[in-house]
C-alpha cells in the first residue's frame, strides 16, 4: 500500500509485511475467476452479515473477518486474470479510473475533475463507472480510503485524526460518519477491538501509550 511501511519488529511483521505488499502493484486490479471471487468476498459478506445482530462479539468479528480477506486476496493474486491491453476502448478508461482513484486517494477528488482528467463528460464517466465496477464513483473512493484507515489504525501508532487525514478524508467527522457507514462501528472502535484482540495498546504489540 502506498505510504505505508508495517514496522520491522513484533509479532507476525514479516508475513504482515508480505500480505500488505498485495497492495504495492503498480495496476491494483484484480480480476478473478468466479469461484475465486466467491473465496475472495466471502470473509466481507461475513462482516456485512453482522448488522443482523447474530454475533455475539461483532467488533471482534470484524477485525478477523478483515484479516481474513487480506489472507485472501494475498492468496490469489497470482490468480489476477487482468490484462490491461484486453479492455480497449471506454471500458479500459474506467479500469484507468480505477487505478488513478487507488493511487491518488489521498488527494481532494470530485467527480467533475475526475472526468476532465479522463477526457469524458461527469455524467457519461458515473454511468460507465457504476456499470463497469458495481459502484458509484463515490462509494469506489470511499471503499478505498476506508481500507487504507483499517490498515492504519490496526498497524500504526498515528492518531485518528492523522489516520483520517492521510487516508484521504476532508475531516474527521467526514471519516467517522463514513468508516461506521462500511465497518458499522467508528475507528476509535474498531481500533480498540484490534488491540484489545492482541493483547496489546498499540501496533504489534508495542506497549506504551498512543493517541487515538
Amino acid at each position: 500500500m502506498a505510504g505505508f511501511r508495517p514496522p520491522a519488529s513484533g509479532p507476525f511483521g514479516e508475513e504482515l509485511r508480505r500480505v500488505l505488499s498485495a497492495f504495492e502493484s503498480p495496476c491494483p486490479i484484480l480480476r478473478l475467476s468466479p469461484e475465486n471471487r466467491r473465496c475472495l468476498f466471502a470473509p466481507l459478506n461475513g462482516i456485512f452479515s453482522l448488522q443482523e445482530g447474530k454475533e455475539p462479539v461483532p467488533e471482534l468479528a470484524v477485525h478477523a473477518g478483515f484479516l481474513q480477506f487480506l489472507l485472501a486476496l494475498y492468496r490469489l493474486r497470482g490468480e489476477n486474470l487482468y490484462v490491461a491491453a484486453s479492455h480497449p476502448g471506454a471500458e479500459g478508461k474506467i479500469y484507468a479510473v480505477c487505478h488513478y482513484l487507488h493511487t491518488h486517494y489521498r488527494e481532494e477528488i470530485s467527480l467533475s475533475s475526475l472526468a476532465a482528467a479522463f477526457f469524458m463528460s461527469p455524467y457519461y464517466l458515473s454511468r460507465r463507472f457504476r456499470e463497469v465496477t458495481g459502484y458509484t464513483v463515490t462509494r469506489y473512493l470511499q471503499l478505498t480510503r476506508v481500507r487504507n484507515a483499517q490498515v492504519l489504525l490496526l498497524h500504526s501508532d498515528r492518531s485518528i485524526t492523522a489516520v483520517a487525514e492521510e487516508a484521504g478524508f476532508s475531516s474527521f467527522s467526514q471519516f467517522n460518519r463514513v468508516f461506521r457507514s462500511v465497518c458499522g462501528i467508528p475507528p476509535s472502535a474498531y481500533r480498540q477491538k484490534g488491540r484489545e484482540e492482541t493483547g496489546s495498546s498499540g501496533p504489534y504489540g508495542a506497549q506504551g501509550s498512543f493517541p487515538a
